[in-house]
C-alpha cells in the first residue's frame, strides 16, 4: 500500500501535471477565440438540466425529487437548490457550510468539530442520508466518505419522506449532490486560496470536447488543501482527484464514467466541551476558549482514504420511452482515534474533565445500482410520464474497535502528549446489509392539474456478527424487513404563476438492534418492525410570469413512527409505540431583482415533539427521573431564517465590484432530552467581497478576486448541545481569499 508520504507526493505531482496542461489550453482558446465567441452564444440558448450547469442562483429544474427531468414549479413537494453559482459566492467549504442558507435544514450540530470528517445535519427536525448523483452514500462515522463542495454542480434538498423513490430513509427528507460533468464547450479553471488558521488550497477543473463531433468528452477535477484544525493542536488537510469521461455515440445514447480518489490525512478534531466551561460559568475556569482542546495530540487521528467508480447510461429509444441506468463501486477505510470530553453531568463544576478513549479502524465496500423506463405518451387529454424502475445496493462494514479510560484533563492546567501506551482492539464486527426496491410512478397531467402517484416496494437484509477478543464469543445477527411506500401529491399551475399544492409521502428504515419480548425473558427476543413516517403538507409555489424568479411556503405535519421504547412488563425488552411528531412551516425567495442583483431568503418553525414513549430522562438538576413525552428533542431549533444579497456593479468607476452579506438567525434549542438545558438564539453575520478584472482590460476576462468572511464579527456562541457533557461552539470568524481564473 503507498504510504501517506508517497501518496501526498503522487497527489502533488498529478496536480501539477494537469496545472501544466493549462497553457495549452489558453493557446488553443486563443487560435480559435471566434469560435469560442459563437459557442458562448450556444450555451445561452441551451435549456437547463437537472444536472447541468445552473446559470445563476435559481434553478428551475431538479432530477431528485421525481428521478424525471422535471420544473420546480410543476412538483407537488417542497425541494430547495443550492446552485454552482451560490456555492462559489458564499465559498462554502463543506456540505454544512452550503446548507446553511437552506430552510427547515440545521447545519452544524456540533459547531465545527466535524470539520472535513462528517456531515451531519437535520432535515425538519430528522438526520437526513446523503446521496451523490442519485445514489446513496453509505453512513458510518469513522468511514464515512464526505464530499468536496468544489467537485459539486449542484445540491438538490427534498423536504420530506422520500422512500417511494430511495427506499430506507429517515422522513426529514434527503440531500442529493450532483457532480460535475464533461460539457460539450470547453472550459476550465484554476482556483487559489488562502486564509486564517493556516488555510491553503490550490484546485483546478478543466474539461471539454475531444473531437470534433463532440461525441467524445472529457472533465478533470483535482484539489489539494490545508488547514489548522478549528481548535488548538488539530489540522486538517485532503486531497482529490476527479476524472470523468463521457462517450456519446448516436444523440440518443450518451455514458459517463467517473472516477474518484480522495484522502484525508488528517480530518480536525472530534471533541466537546462541557455545559458548565461553555454555555455555563465553570467555578475554575469560567468559560473556556473555543480554541479549547479536550484530546491529546499523541493520540489523535483520523486518517480516510476514500475512492470510487460508476457510471451513468441513458439510451432514448424515441420520443416515448427512454433508459436510464446509474451504478457506483465505493470503498473507504477509516482509521480513527479520539480523547474526548467524557460524561460529567449537571452536578460537575470541578477542575478535572473527565474523558473516554475509543480507536476504530473501518472498512466499508458498497455497490450501487438504480435503473429505469421512463415513458411519455398520452390517453386522450391527458399526459402521462411514466417511470417503472428497481434499485440495489450492497453495503459491507467491517469494523475493529477498541476503548480505554484516559486520565482526567485539568481545566486550569490542561496537560498535552501524554503516552498512552499500546492500546489494543477488543472487538471485531462485520456487517452486509442489502436492499432491493421495484418503484412505479406516474405524472399524470391534464390541463394544468398535475397528480403525481408513486408506489415502492422494498426488501432489505442485515446479516453480520461481531466477537470479543476477550471472550471469543462470536455473536451473530440477523434481521429482514419488508415495506410498501408511497406519495401522492396534486399540484395546479395558474397562468399567473402560482402554483398551489398538497401532498402525502411515506418513509421507513429497518432497524438492526433492540429485542421484542417474545415469550421467552432469557432469549434473544424478536428482531423490531422497521421504523415508519408520513408526512401531510401543503403550499403554494410563485413564478411570475416571465422570469426564473422562485417562491414557496410549505407548512407539513411528519409522524415517524414504530419508535423503540422501554417494555413496561419486560425492563430488558422494547416495545415500538414511540412516536415523534414534527409540525412546521417554511418559506423560502430566490430572486433576480435585476441582473447585478440576487436575493436569497428563507425562514423555518420547527415544532417537534415526543409524543409517545414509555421512558423516562433524567432531570439532573432536580436528580429525578421525567417522562420523555412531550419532551422536545436535544439539537432541534424552533427557529432558523437566513438572507443573502449579492450585487454586481457593472458601469461608473466602480464596475467589476462585487457585493456580497448575509445574516442568519438560529433559535432557541434545548440542550438535553429532559428539556432543562436552554441553548439561547444567535445571529451570524457573513460577508464577501469581489472584483471581476475583464473591466480593468477584456483580454483579462475571468480573472477574478474574492474576499469571504464567515461570522463576520467573530461571534462566540454555543450552537448546540445534545446533554450538560457536550456541548459545542458555534464557527469561528473565517476568512477566505480566493484568485480564480476561468476560461
Amino acid at each position: 500500500m503507498m504510504s501517506l508520504h508517497g501518496a501526498g507526493k503522487a497527489a502533488l505531482l498529478a496536480t501539477v501535471s494537469l496545472l501544466a496542461l493549462a497553457p495549452q489550453v489558453f493557446a488553443q482558446q486563443a487560435q480559435s477565440s471566434e469560435e469560442l465567441v459563437l459557442d458562448a452564444v450556444v450555451v445561452q440558448d441551451t435549456a437547463e438540466t437537472a444536472t447541468g450547469p445552473v446559470n445563476g442562483y435559481i434553478a428551475q429544474r431538479a432530477l431528485t425529487a421525481t428521478k424525471t427531468d422535471t420544473p420546480l414549479i410543476s412538483t407537488p413537494q417542497s425541494v430547495s437548490i443550492v446552485t454552482r453559482t451560490q456555492i462559489e459566492a458564499q465559498n462554502a467549504q463543506s456540505l454544512n457550510q452550503i446548507l446553511r442558507f437552506v430552510p427547515g435544514v440545521t447545519t452544524e450540530q456540533r459547531g465545527p468539530s466535524g470539520g472535513t470528517r462528517l456531515e451531519q445535519f437535520a432535515i425538519r427536525g430528522f438526520s437526513a442520508p446523503l446521496y451523490l448523483d442519485g445514489l446513496r452514500l453509505p453512513g458510518s462515522r469513522d468511514a464515512q466518505p464526505t464530499i468536496d463542495p468544489f467537485r459539486l454542480e449542484r445540491i438538490d434538498v427534498i423536504k420530506g419522506p422520500a422512500s417511494v423513490l430511495f427506499g430506507q430513509a429517515s422522513p426529514g427528507g434527503l440531500v442529493n449532490m450532483v457532480s460535475k460533468r464533461p460539457t460539450e464547450d470547453p472550459t476550465g479553471q484554476i482556483l487559489l486560496q488562502g486564509g486564517n488558521f493556516s488555510q491553503m488550497r490550490t484546485a483546478i477543473d478543466f474539461g471539454g470536447p475531444i473531437d470534433d463531433d463532440k461525441k467524445l468528452l472529457y472533465r478533470v477535477i483535482g484539489s489539494f488543501r490545508n488547514a489548522d484544525g478549528p481548535v488548538d493542536m488539530t489540522s486538517e488537510q485532503r486531497y482529490f482527484i476527479s476524472p470523468s469521461f463521457t462517450w456519446k455515440p448516436l444523440e440518443s445514447t450518451s455514458l459517463t464514467v467517473f472516477a474518484h480518489y480522495q484522502r484525508d490525512p488528517d480530518s480536525g478534531y472530534y471533541g466537546a466541551f462541557p455545559a458548565k466551561g461553555s454555555l455555563l460559568n465553570n467555578p475554575y475556569v469560567g468559560r473556556l476558549p473555543r480554541s479549547f482542546y479536550d484530546g491529546d495530540p499523541n493520540f489523535e487521528q483520523s486518517n480516510r482514504t476514500y475512492y470510487s467508480t460508476g457510471y451513468s447510461f441513458d439510451h432514448k429509444f424515441n420520443d416515448f420511452l427512454t433508459f436510464r441506468s446509474n451504478g457506483r463501486w465505493l470503498h473507504t477505510q477509516g482509521y480513527y482515534k479520539s480523547v474526548y470530553a467524557g460524561t460529567n453531568g449537571y452536578s460537575w463544576a470541578g477542575r478535572y474533565l473527565n474523558r473516554g478513549l475509543i480507536f476504530t479502524d473501518v472498512d466499508i465496500n458498497a455497490l450501487t445500482f438504480d435503473n429505469n423506463l421512463h415513458a411519455k405518451f398520452d390517453t386522450g387529454p391527458i399526459s402521462h410520464s411514466l417511470l417503472a424502475g428497481v434499485d440495489y445496493q450492497n453495503i459491507r462494514t467491517d469494523t475493529l474497535t477498541g476503548s480505554s479510560t484516559p486520565r482526567t484533563l485539568d481545566l486550569t492546567n490542561p496537560a498535552y502528549y501524554l503516552n498512552f501506551g499500546v492500546i489494543p482492539y477488543s472487538t471485531t464486527a462485520s456487517q452486509r446489509s442489502t436492499q432491493t426496491g421495484i418503484y412505479l410512478q406516474d405524472e399524470i397531467k391534464l390541463d394544468r392539474f398535475t397528480l403525481l402517484l408513486s408506489g415502492r416496494y422494498d426488501w432489505a437484509k442485515t446479516t453480520g456478527d461481531s466477537q470479543s477478543f476477550a471472550t471469543k464469543v462470536l455473536t451473530p445477527s440477523y434481521a429482514t424487513a419488508e415495506a410498501f411506500t408511497g406519495r401522492a401529491g396534486l399540484i395546479y399551475n395558474f397562468d399567473n404563476g402560482f402554483a398551489p399544492y398538497i401532498s402525502y409521502s411515506e418513509s421507513f428504515e429497518p432497524l438492526t438492534s433492540g429485542k421484542i419480548f417474545n415469550g421467552d425473558l432469557n432469549g434473544p427476543g424478536t428482531l423490531p418492525d422497521p421504523r415508519t413516517g408520513h408526512q401531510y403538507e401543503a403550499g403554494i409555489k410563485y413564478q411570475p410570469p416571465g422570469t426564473n424568479n422562485l417562491f414557496s411556503v410549505a407548512v407539513f405535519e411528519i409522524r415517524q413512527q414504530n419508535v423503540l421504547t422501554s417494555d413496561p412488563a419486560h425492563p430488558t425488552f422494547s416495545v415500538q409505540t414511540g412516536e415523534i411528531r414534527t409540525r412546521g412551516i417554511e418559506a423560502e425567495a430566490k430572486v433576480n431583482v435585476f441582473d447585478s442583483l440576487n436575493v436569497v431568503a428563507g425562514y423555518s418553525y420547527l415544532d417537534n415533539k415526543v409524543t409517545q414513549d414509555n421512558g423516562t430522562a433524567t432531570n439532573e438538576i432536580l436528580g429525578i427521573q421525567v417522562p420523555l413525552a412531550g419532551k422536545r428533542p436535544a439539537q432541534m431549533p424552533n427557529q432558523t431564517a437566513s438572507l443573502w444579497l449579492d450585487y454586481k456593479i457593472e458601469t461608473g468607476t466602480f464596475a467589476g465590484l462585487g457585493l456580497a452579506g448575509g445574516v442568519r438567525f438560529l433559535g432557541k434549542s434545548w440542550g438535553d432530552t429532559a428539556n432543562t438545558l436552554r441553548v439561547p438564539s444567535t445571529t451570524l453575520v457573513d460577508a464577501a467581497l469581489s472584483y471581476d478584472f475583464k473591466y480593468v482590460k477584456p483580454e483579462w476576462d475571468g480573472l477574478k478576486l474574492s474576499v469571504n468572511v464567515q461570522n463576520l464579527f467573530d461571534k462566540t456562541y454555543v450552537t448546540s448541545c445534545s446533554s450538560y457533557s457536550w456541548c459545542w461552539y458555534g464557527p469561528q470568524r473565517n476568512i477566505v481569499a480566493s484568485l480564480r481564473y476561468q476560461w
